[in-house]
C-alpha cells in the first residue's frame, strides 16, 4: 500500500538498469502495469535526453514523482521535459519553505529560552528587592517612577509590570556596581 503514487519510486534500484526501472515504476504508478517496448524505448530516449541536458538522476526522479502526484490523468513519460522546470521549482520552493520553518522553529526556541531566562532573572531580582529594607524599597520604587515619568511624559499611572521591570533594571545596575 502506498500513501501517494510516487512512493513506488522508493524501490527503484540505482543500477545499470536505472532508467528502465524508473520508466517501469512511472508507468506502474500511473496504473499501466503492462509496458510496451515502444513505451520503454520512448521513455529511455526522454530520460537520456534530460540526462544529456545536465539534469541529475535525482532531478529526473523527482520530476517523475512530482508528475505522478500532481498531474491528473498523466498517461505518458513524454510530458516530463515540459514540466521538469515546474517540478524542480516546486521542489526548491518546498525546500525553501522547509528551511524557513526550521529557522522559525529555532528562532522560537531561542526566544522561549530568552523569555525563560528573563523570567528567572526577574524572580531573582524580586527576591533581592524583597530582602531590602522598606526604606530602600521605597527609594528604588520612587526612582523607577521618576525614570518612567521622564521617559513617558503625560502618563499619571503606570502599569505594575512596567514599574516592576524598571525597578528591576535599577536593582540590576546597583548589584553590578557592588
Amino acid at each position: 500500500y502506498y500513501f501517494t503514487k510516487s512512493e513506488r519510486f522508493k524501490k527503484v534500484e540505482k543500477d545499470l538498469l536505472y532508467f528502465e526501472n524508473l520508466i517501469k515504476t512511472f508507468y506502474s504508478a500511473i496504473g499501466s502495469d503492462k509496458i510496451s517496448q515502444t513505451q520503454l524505448n520512448h521513455g529511455f530516449k526522454v530520460l537520456k535526453k534530460l540526462e544529456n541536458e545536465d539534469y541529475t538522476h535525482d532531478e529526473i526522479e523527482h520530476t517523475l514523482k512530482w508528475a505522478v502526484d500532481n498531474i491528473p490523468d498523466i498517461y505518458s513519460i513524454g510530458i516530463i521535459p515540459k514540466i521538469i522546470s515546474q517540478a524542480l521549482g516546486d521542489k526548491e520552493s518546498q525546500e525553501i519553505l522547509k528551511e524557513a520553518k526550521e529557522n522559525k522553529k529555532i528562532e522560537n526556541k531561542k526566544e522561549e529560552e530568552k523569555r525563560e531566562k528573563d523570567k528567572q532573572k526577574q524572580k531573582e531580582l524580586d527576591k533581592k528587592f524583597n530582602k531590602l529594607s522598606q526604606k530602600k524599597q521605597n527609594e528604588i520604587e520612587s526612582q523607577a517612577l521618576e525614570e518612567l515619568i521622564e521617559k513617558i511624559p503625560g502618563i499619571e499611572h503606570f502599569p505594575e509590570p512596567l514599574i516592576r521591570a524598571t525597578r528591576n533594571d535599577i536593582l540590576e545596575k546597583e548589584f553590578k556596581k557592588k
